[in-house]
């Protein structure tokens, strides 16, 4: 996917650290379809809701 926002063979410099962490930070914040397009962050915080939800309620009936 990088290769949408650098050419084949763009050298990878340390120095281009900001650049590549804005691409990597553009690519993941994208909706997604196999996550009912919903961004991985928003997926992975419902996951942790779910889980949260589903350990209160398996506490509660001990």
């Amino acid at each position: 996917m990088i290769r949408r926002y650098l050419p084949k063979r763009t050298p990878i410099a340390p120095s281009m650290a900001r650049e590549l962490q804005e691409i990597v930070d553009e690519t993941d914040n994208r909706p997604m379809r196999a996550l009912g397009y919903r961004t991985p962050a928003e997926a992975f915080a419902d996951e942790l809701l779910e889980s949260a939800e589903n350990k209160d309620v398996a506490l509660t009936n001990r």
